[in-house]
């Protein structure tokens, strides 16, 4: 047992790893950096909500598109503050859904979302540019938050601030929820729709599990703030694992491992599903990043995408660097607070990482639009894993969705994959997509995007 928690780092690098956020290369910041702005003592009235506002905007880093960034506090005791990034559309702000966007790891920015997959901007040359042409600001409002606090530039001042499980994590997703709609009352009325990838597939459900109960306890209190929540679009998410845990025939029938090595793995995931069914979490985290290593020295890391064992994340480390460059910090309002890998975030998630969120995400579908997608090449999470998901749910429509017509969808007259649709849930397969399936192919997962937003009769159809 004590090697297991002395090999715990290393072994996060070889399950959720992008070598570039694991331990981050810090850069200090300058006395130009500015100071951080921490929101959450404007939200008492409503002229220094006005103002904080004027404060939160953002100096435009590339084109003229308005944003807002800086800090909500979601534990007074402990300082703990999460970082938000928000994009009003460039369509129809009053109208178009809000879009909460929650990068996996744990613990990776939601800044890495915005600069390589959904934002408008990437980083070209130290510099930030306007080019994504499937950026998702242009139908929809998009909200990037830094979770959990310790992700990213989200912080806290105390060990006791950092999350332990995904439900502390929600716990402070919703207050940092409550603070933004104060903040910007305008987008109360707008549908709300919950998205991410990897394991943001676990705080997902149980974030709108919350989201669910708080909005009939203020009913129930004649209050009117609620939050509209309307969808959970996920990818690629790690949301049972005792049921996800299954690698073996994937990697023998791509010829990334032998037989031997393939019997072995076998006996790794069934080790690892006794251990999770026993609540032995350790002990299951052990079994699989044992696995993960048999991919590693087979030459997959990050195991990304099956068709390339070496992926190049250079342009991550660019990103890095420019967040963290004394300009970008001003704009965004962190002054000199450290931008943080995911490495300490994984280390206070070592009991819960393999914990499920399936029940959750079973009780949401009686209430919300569910989709979940997931890539073709995906070596992490492959295909055949979502499956195993939603064969695991508790749903009473369940056998009818498995029935329902499997059809090809089409973007720009080209395949884009397969679609299942049956009552609130949808399982889409993304041809050509690796683990970030988002990043691969935007083009295929706007087009996505859209279709399931059009299921809440809103404008971005």
């Amino acid at each position: 047992m004590l090697l297991i928690f002395i090999c715990l780092p290393a072994l996060a690098r070889c399950f959720f790893p992008i070598p570039q956020l694991d331990n981050i290369k810090e850069q200090p910041a300058t006395s130009d950096a500015g100071e951080a702005l921490f929101v959450t003592p404007y939200l008492d009235s409503a002229e220094r909500i006005e103002r904080a506002k004027q404060l939160a905007e953002v100096k435009p880093l590339a084109g003229q598109l308005k944003s807002y960034a800086g800090y909500f506090t979601v534990s007074r005791e402990y300082n703990s503050n999460l970082f938000f990034w928000f994009f009003p559309s460039e369509n129809k702000p009053a109208s178009d859904p809000l879009v909460l966007w929650l990068h996996g790891g744990p613990g990776h920015s939601s800044l890495m979302g915005l600069f390589h997959e959904n934002g408008p901007f990437t980083v070209v040359q130290g510099k930030a540019v306007l080019r994504n042409s499937t950026r998702w600001t242009l139908n929809y409002n998009v909200l990037y938050i830094d979770n959990p606090v310790g992700a990213g530039y989200s912080f806290t001042d105390s060990w006791y601030g950092y999350s332990r499980t995904v439900q502390d994590a929600a716990d402070n997703l919703y207050e940092a929820l409550r603070q933004f709609f104060t903040l910007f009352t305008d987008y109360r009325a707008n549908k709300f729709v919950l998205t991410g990838q990897s394991y943001a597939g676990k705080y997902i459900p149980v974030l709108a599990k919350l989201i669910h109960q708080k909005n009939a306890e203020k009913l129930n209190q004649n209050q009117s703030v609620t939050i509209n929540l309307a969808g959970l679009f996920i990818g690629c998410g790690y949301i049972n694992p005792a049921r996800q845990i299954r690698y073996a025939d994937f990697v023998y029938e791509h010829g990334i491992v032998d037989w031997d090595d393939r019997q072995a793995i076998v006996a790794g995931e069934r080790a690892a599903r006794e251990a999770i069914e026993k609540d032995k979490y350790y002990v299951a985290w052990w079994h699989v990043a044992q696995i993960a290593l048999k991919a590693a020295l087979a030459g997959y890391r990050p195991p990304y995408d099956v068709r390339q064992p070496s992926i190049d994340f250079s342009d991550h480390e660019q990103t890095v660097e420019f967040v963290q460059k004394s300009r970008t910090r001003a704009a965004i309002h962190v002054g000199s607070q450290k931008f943080r890998g995911n490495a300490r975030v994984v280390w206070f998630f070592r009991a819960d990482l393999h914990k499920s969120a399936a029940r959750q995400l079973s009780a949401m579908l009686d209430h919300y639009h569910v989709l979940l997608f997931a890539g073709q090449f995906d070596m992490i999470i492959p295909p055949s894993q979502t499956d195993e998901v939603i064969a695991s749910l508790g749903w009473a429509k369940l056998n009818d969705f498995q029935n329902a017509e499997r059809r090809t969808w089409h973007v720009r007259g080209k395949p884009a994959g397969y679609r299942k649709t049956f009552d609130n849930l949808e399982l889409a397969f993304v041809r050509e997509a690796n683990h970030a399936v988002v990043g691969s192919q935007p083009a295929h997962l706007f087009d996505l995007l859209n279709k399931f937003c059009a299921k809440f009769n809103v404008t971005s159809a």
